[in-house]
């Protein structure tokens, strides 16, 4: 869920989560990301022109998160 290819600067193609699944990751309870770090990339994110509100809320969803990134999701509106 939420992996994408991307190329390198060698020309490599990589593995990696998009911006939503990272997002997700950030907020998981294992996360040791701190509460600044976390909402100063939501700030970023809710800027952007490239956000995906409704696959964020998907991963979200899946993962057991909503209640927790839609609290952020509130405030950064």
């Amino acid at each position: 869920m939420g992996v994408i290819e991307v190329e390198s600067n060698y020309r490599n193609l990589l593995r990696v989560y998009d911006k939503e699944r990272c997002i997700c990751d950030m907020i998981a309870p294992r996360s040791n990301v701190e509460v600044q770090t976390f909402q100063t990339t939501m700030k970023e994110y809710m800027s952007s022109s490239e956000k995906k509100m409704d696959v964020l809320l998907m991963y979200a969803e899946k993962l057991g998160l909503r209640d927790e990134i839609m609290n952020y999701v509130e405030v950064t509106l």
